[in-house]
């Protein structure tokens, strides 16, 4: 439950440092829109950051599914094994 607030806090931190600078992005916010260039790489950016959170909480998803594996292996094996057949 910690995780998820603190992932849900940097998300909102995450939210109001971009928010200025994405202010003159909107159309209600100048009456000129940016030049094409600048709308281009703001773009861009906004991509990169979306696929560096989706990679962020892949990554989270995997470990967690990781040491769900681990600890399923270590019920799973019983403790007096001692011969060399492979358990099932």
């Amino acid at each position: 439950m910690i995780r998820r607030s603190l992932s849900a806090a940097t998300f909102i931190a995450l939210a109001t440092s971009w928010t200025p600078a994405l202010a003159h992005l909107a159309p209600f916010a100048s009456p000129a829109p940016p030049p094409p260039p600048v709308r281009f790489l703001v773009s861009i950016a906004l991509m990169a950051a979306a696929s560096a959170v989706i990679v962020w909480q892949g990554a989270v998803l995997a470990r967690q599914a990781l040491a769900q594996q681990r600890k399923r292996r270590r019920r799973a094996r019983p403790g007096g094994i001692r011969s060399g057949a492979a358990p099932r």
